[in-house]
Parts: C-alpha cells; structure tokens; sequence
C-alpha cells in the first residue's frame, strides 16, 4: 500500500491511533477523497500548496499569501474530518468579536472599512494588520485581487548622497546581480541613493518579499511590476493565468533602463533559484536590471547563476557616515565604528538618532554597549523614554504589522518622526527595519506589562542612569570651519577676525596661544594698543556667539595666553585624523594589513577639504594646510599599495583616481592606475592612462615620464605582466 503524503504532526499522530486500533483501514482506502478535501481546505485557509498554481480541474489559483485569510473563513465549515483537524492548530482567530484592536483602528474598521484610505484590511495567521493602503483614496491593481499589501512595493527614500563604490556601480551594467551580507549590514536607502544616482529611479520597482515559493513570489512580483509601471486610470482585472505567464506579461510593460530590486526576507530554496533564473532572461529581453537583496546564505545555484554578486557592506561610502562627526562627538564615533563593525545598518541609524534625539541618550547607550546588539536595546530603552504617547502608539503598531502610516493610528506621526526605527518610504509610509524589531518588541511589551500589572513578561529595574556629559566642543578644521557645543551647532559668527582666532587655538597642540603670538600673527603693523583692543572685541564677539550654546566660558585668558577652556572635552577632525595615521602606521609595520587598510580609510573619510578652505589667504595656515594635504595624499597611496597586495583592484583605482584629483602630476598614482588596469585585462586603459600621464606632466611642469613609468608602459604595451611597486 502506498504512503500518503506527510502531514501535521497532529494528524499524523491522530492517523496512527486510528491505525492501531484497526479504524483507519476504511480511511486510507478513501485516500484519494481525503486529498481532494484537505487541498479545498488549504486552499480555504489562504495557503497555497508548493509547486502547484492549478486545482484538480486545470483552473488557475488566485494568488495567495501567507498573511491575509479570505473574510468568508470565519464561517466557513471544515470539510475534513473533525476528529483529524481538532487536533490542528487553527491558525485564525475565527471570532470576530476577538479581532485585536490597534491604537486608532477599531474591530469595525477592520472587518467593513469605510475609510477612502484603508481599504481591504484582514488579519493574518499571526494577528497581524494587513491589506492594501492608498494615500490618495484610489485602489490599486492588487485591490482588485484582495492580495496585494501595498507597503511592500513603496520605495525607500534615498539618502542625500550615494555610493561610489566601483562594485556599486557594475550593479547598474549586468542584468542580474546579488546583494548580500549579514544580518544588519544592508541599508536599503543608500542602494536607492545609487539607484537615483543613475538616472533610473523612474522605472524602479520595489518589493520585500516574504513569501519564498516560486508561484506565489511570481504573482507577487508581477502585481509590483504593474502597480509601478502602468497607469492606475488605465488599470483592467488582471486574467486568471499562471503566475509565469502573469510575470512575463507584466515584464513587457519595463520602460527602458527599468530596475527590479528584490528583498528576499525568507529562505532563498532551489524552486527560487530556478524562478529568478527565469526572471533572469526576462531581463536581458528588455534590458532590465535585477537586484536580489538577502541576508542570508545563497544556495550555490543562485551565486552561478548571478552576474555580480556585491556584499552588502560595499554600499556604504566612508563619505557617506562622515556626517554623522557632527552630530555625535569624535571618540563615540569612534566607538560606533567599532561596535557596528559589518552591521552598517546600525551605524547609519544610530548617526541618524544623534541627529535626530538628544545626543546624551545616544551617547549613554554607547558607554554601556560593548557589542552592536547591545547598542541597540539600549539605545530603544533610552529613546523610549523621550517618545510622546503618540510615537508609542504607532511605534506599536509597527511591531504588529511591520510598518507604519499616520492613517493607522489617530495620532498624526510621520515616519521620519519615528527614526532610528523605522524607515521612511513613499506616500507617508515607514518600514521597521528588522534589526529594532526584537528590542523594541520587548521594551514595549515590558511598559505595557507594566501598565496593567500583567506578569506575563518581566520587567527588569533598569539601573540608575548617570548625568549626561556636558562640556563637549567638537571642532571642523578640514575643510569649511564648524563648531558644535553638547550637540548645539553654531550657524552664526559675528565676525571673521574671532573665527580665525578661534581656528588657531584650537589647531595649537594644547589648544593655547600666547597673546602676543596672536597680535603679531593677526595684526603685525598696528600699535599694541590697538592691536590688543582688537583682539579683545574680536574674543569677546567668539564669547557672545557661545553664550547661546552653552553657559561655560569656551575662550579664556590666564598666564599672559588664551585658550580654550580645559574643563571643555575638546574633539578636533585634524586630532583624528593623525592619530588615525599613526594607528594605521603601527598597524602595517606589524603586519596587519586590514587594520591598517581600515585606519587609512578611517583617515580619507575624515578628510572633508583643505585645511582651512574657507580663509585660503590667512598666512598661518598655509604650513598645516600643505602639511596636511601631504599627509591625506601618502594615506591614499599607501591604502592604494595595501589594496593592491589584496588583490582588491577597483579600490585601488578609486584610491588612485582620489590622489589624482588633488594632485594629477603624481606619477606612483598614474602607475598604480596603470598596474590595475593591466591586472584586470584592460591594456588599452593603461596605455591611455601612460599618454594622459605625458600630456599632464608636459602642460604642467613641462617635462616627460620618470624612466619607471616609461619602462612600466613598455611592459603593458609588450604584453608582459606588471612588475610589483
């Protein structure tokens, strides 16, 4: 006798009691009625058998997900066995006088709603809210179908700026490509930043798939494909057809430079592997550029069958986090680096919680971390307690349902007013990001126990918090001169002379300067009297500015010198940037070259600009600003030699492409370049590289090549591989 197909554990287990007591011989010759059954009532429970898209009578499945349940369920009668299935888990609330009410959304609402914004709500297996929500009162092509959540294909807002990461870039020029890494280290606003950045954001597609089985993620991305490539007006009921045939057609709609960007939060299987295979070709027909996004481990099929497969930490530029020096003080950021180490989404969300909350909040939950999970439940339990009631509502809501609109609750907040845990998409929605998901899920269970003396989860005395810092100075000298005081920017200055003399004290070693040194350097051919009298209303205009900030006295005068005020805790770019230097030198000279890669570009990241850019005529800076200059160019050129050894060709061009911007007669920088492109087989890029080299060297300094950039052309040219540097 031939088994039937597994089922639940429970209904195994019922089976087998059937079995020894000699009753399930009459049901296993009705096997074939049994199956017929059990497949109408999966198919009534909203779950959609694998492998298959047609009943028992050739006729199409509607597509079906694993987080809506029809309406019709909670009266719908079981059409199996009653004994079998009341062994079963039901996986609905079938009551509706249970559903679970949300803050802002009632039971009614939910079951018959009325609003011209929320249309077609349901709850899934978990409770959770689910179902297709407009902005603008107008369904979608998924309402049509009742199976289409519309948060999922709304877009990230890109950054302000994007990557330019060369291995970024190839993502834009190879139809199928995979962007992966682990948990945390994928910050979808910087792949929309580069996205935007290539002119093609138009045509782009989105959608965070949760559903990894090939039928249903057909169906799900052909509805996404529609919604963003036709005209809501124009829409027709989509035909019952297979979920291929529906993906194809709607393919056909991609306008010209079209991008589909896939987040996969399941499994990724071979059934999946083998659909985006099929997407694959797809995309080449209509030159279409598809991105699968995982944080997960790729079966080998899916890594064979990709043109391009990037780590997900490529994405982040160091120019891209260096905003956040400015909102958070120098050796915290320090801290942040080194906790978030790969998980670049943590980093990115606790800059933008600098930013946007308190930096005390911030900069406690850094002293008490020591690993990047830790940052986060800390950083949720400080924030937490500055949010109003209704950022705990919606906060709330989004760990219910995974996202957030102000329509869901009657409390109007934006996502961006829910930042660091939530991201910001289109049409005023917002995504929670799935690293907050667990702390915020039991900081907020632990109030709510607490509220109405529940015991089901325990709370736990937080200990005694200590004063926040205050006193901290946190100076830009690289580049355009800024100034912050415990987090408080200064945006005005009443005078050029007080900058200037604030810029040198706080460029001196012990952050003081002699009086007299200041009035020769300031003011060398007026009387001492006037001099001094100058240099006093210039101080006291820097002290006034100050005030505004803080009530401590930056600017001092004691011993016949000024400086700043030691209680102050000073953080200066240019301090940073040296002492990064010198890590990365002790680093290399011991042999550790990744340490030593990481603090170079710790340094170029920290090097926004010129010493000074914005007072290029000040004598006094001219020695610093050439000295540093100096330094920025030898830390590109040693981390280009490092990336070298590494094999790691595209950095190294981009190391050297940045060392010639500054200086383009910079002969080791033109070799690099030329060995890289030779070691990737582009000969006619080296050897236009030699010839850019003499047409810059004649029309700068009018001369020719070193014989080492001649004899290295000669190599390349001959065919011969590259001597080392």
């Amino acid at each position: 006798m031939r088994a039937v197909r597994a089922a639940p554990l429970p209904v195994r287990r019922a089976v087998y009691e059937r079995w020894r007591t000699g009753e399930a011989l009459e049901w296993y010759r009705t096997k074939s009625a049994w199956n017929q059954r059990r497949a109408r009532q999966r198919r009534r429970l909203g779950l959609q058998q694998r492998g298959r898209d047609r009943d028992e009578h050739g006729v199409a499945l509607p597509e079906l997900r694993e987080d809506l349940v029809p309406p019709r369920l909670a009266t719908a009668q079981p059409l199996v066995d009653p004994d079998l299935m009341a062994q079963v888990p039901d996986p609905v609330e079938e009551r509706p006088d249970a559903l679970p009410v949300l803050p802002g959304v009632g039971a009614e609402e939910l079951q018959h709603p009325s609003s011209p914004s929320i249309i077609g709500f349901g709850l899934g297996r978990s409770g959770i809210l689910s179902g297709n929500v407009c902005s603008g009162g107008a369904s979608t092509a998924g309402a049509e179908r009742g199976d289409m959540f519309l948060p999922r294909v709304m877009r990230p807002l890109p950054a302000a700026a994007w990557p330019t990461n060369p291995n970024v870039q190839r993502l834009a020029e190879v139809p199928f490509s995979v962007v992966r890494g682990p948990q945390g280290s994928y910050v979808a606003e910087w792949l929309a930043a580069a996205i935007e950045g290539w002119a093609r954001w138009q045509g782009c597609v989105w959608l965070r798939a949760r559903a990894t089985q090939p039928p249903a993620l057909a169906s799900a991305l052909a509805s996404a494909c529609l919604y963003r490539w036709t005209d809501p007006g124009g829409r027709e009921p989509r035909p019952e057809v297979a979920p291929s045939a529906e993906l194809a057609a709607a393919m056909r709609l991609s306008p010209p430079g079209a991008v589909v960007v896939l987040e996969v939060e399941g499994r990724v299987t071979a059934g999946l592997a083998r659909l985006l295979a099929s997407v694959r070709r797809l995309a080449c027909d209509r030159g279409v550029s598809l991105i699968v996004v995982t944080q997960r481990r790729l079966p080998t099929l899916v890594l064979r069958g990709s043109d391009c497969v990037v780590p997900a930490g490529d994405l982040r530029d160091p120019g891209m986090v260096s905003d956040g020096v400015s909102s958070l003080p120098g050796r915290y950021h320090d801290r942040l680096l080194r906790l978030a180490g790969r998980r670049s989404a943590v980093l990115h969300d606790v800059l933008d919680a600098a930013r946007a909350w308190p930096c005390d909040a911030v900069v406690d939950a850094l002293e008490a971390s020591r690993r990047s999970r830790s940052v986060t439940d800390r950083l949720t339990a400080n924030l937490l307690d500055l949010c109003s009631p209704g950022q705990r509502a919606a906060l709330e809501v989004c760990v219910a349902t995974g996202y957030w609109h102000p329509q869901l609750a009657t409390h109007e907040v934006e996502a961006s007013e829910l930042r660091p845990w939530v991201v910001p998409l289109e049409c005023r929605w917002g995504w929670l990001r799935p690293i907050w998901a667990r702390s915020l899920d039991r900081h907020l269970t632990g109030r709510a126990a607490g509220r109405h003396g529940s015991a089901r989860v325990p709370v736990v005395a937080a200990p005694e918090r200590r004063q926040p810092r205050r006193g901290i100075l946190e100076a830009r000298l690289l580049g355009a001169f800024e100034l912050r005081v415990d987090g408080v920017p200064i945006a005005r200055w009443t005078g050029q002379r007080g900058t200037s003399v604030l810029r040198l004290l706080l460029s001196r070693r012990r952050h003081a300067c002699a009086r007299d040194e200041l009035l020769a350097e300031f003011w060398p051919e007026v009387a001492p009297a006037t001099a001094r009298n100058r240099l006093q209303v210039a101080v006291s205009g820097v002290r006034r500015v100050l005030q505004e900030a803080t009530n401590l006295h930056v600017v001092e005068y004691a011993d016949g010198e000024y400086r700043i005020n030691p209680e102050l805790l000073v953080e200066v770019d240019v301090e940073r940037f040296e002492a990064a230097l010198s890590t990365a030198g002790g680093a290399e000279r011991a042999g550790d070259l990744e340490g030593a890669l990481a603090a170079y570009q710790e340094a170029v990241g920290l090097y926004r600009g010129d010493f000074a850019s914005d007072a290029p005529y000040e004598q006094w800076a001219l020695l610093p600003r050439e000295s540093l200059r100096i330094a920025y160019l030898d830390a590109l050129d040693r981390a280009s030699r490092i990336q070298l050894r590494l094999g790691r060709l595209d950095d190294g061009i981009a190391s050297g492409l940045r060392m010639l911007a500054v200086d383009p007669c910079r002969e080791d920088a033109h070799r690099l370049l030329m060995r890289c492109y030779a070691s990737q087989g582009r000969i006619y890029q080296a050897l236009r590289q030699y010839d850019f080299c003499c047409r810059m060297l004649q029309a700068t300094l009018e001369t020719g090549p070193a014989s080492q950039t001649t004899e290295l052309y000669l190599e390349i040219r001959a065919g011969a591989a590259p001597s080392p540097p």
